[in-house]
């Protein structure tokens, strides 16, 4: 499974970058395909696991669902403007993000080391932004801010993930937030016709 996972996370952007799709349609369809992957393990228990929340954990469900959504359709967005390195280079920058903000708003230790990794790996960011705009312009640059606006979406998903999902089961969880994502993707594909 593993590997097959890595395979999939490998190819992506590439395939991605190849369809000749809108990006919210890519994205819109992606969750779709996954949440109805999920949605037969959920599918005896998630009413009762959401019945159980607060209205404040349907809230945090709700919004985890928006930033997968925005997350997937600026990412796959920014392919068309940027190179593929740069695009997953930035946004594979989410546990940045995460470890940013876990100590805040998660109450969670910084370390020493957490500080040099962050330190570090915002300088590869600089490095990957910087020389984007050097041989492509405005319009690479963009892309590369799109992809980093998904960074700082699934960094999201993941520290509402970290709080709400004690409280649900992992299917129950990952069938809602797909689903959700997939409804928001679609209907702001619908609704700005990209």
């Amino acid at each position: 499974m593993l590997a097959g996972g890595l395979v999939a996370v490998s190819t992506a952007a590439t395939l991605i970058r190849m369809a000749e799709a809108p990006p919210l349609a890519i994205a819109a369809y992606r969750m779709l395909f996954a949440a109805c992957i999920v949605m037969p393990f959920a599918v005896g228990h998630v009413r009762r696991d959401l019945a159980a929340l607060s209205s404040r954990e349907k809230a945090l469900v709700l919004t985890s669902g928006g930033c997968l959504a925005v997350h997937f359709a600026l990412w796959i967005a920014s392919l068309g403007r940027t190179s593929v390195a740069s695009s997953v280079a930035l946004v594979t920058t989410s546990p940045l993000w995460v470890a940013v903000a876990a100590p805040i708003l998660l109450h969670q230790p910084f370390s020493s080391r957490l500080v040099g990794g962050i330190v570090i790996a915002f300088a590869g960011a600089i490095l990957v932004g910087g020389g984007d705009l050097s041989i492509g312009g405005g319009r690479v640059l963009v892309g590369d801010l799109m992809a980093l606006g998904g960074a700082l979406a699934a960094a999201g998903y993941f520290l509402i993930g970290g709080r709400i999902r004690p409280r649900l089961r992992l299917s129950s969880y990952v069938a809602l937030v797909y689903g959700l994502a997939a409804a928001v993707s679609a209907l702001i594909a619908m609704v700005i016709k990209a």
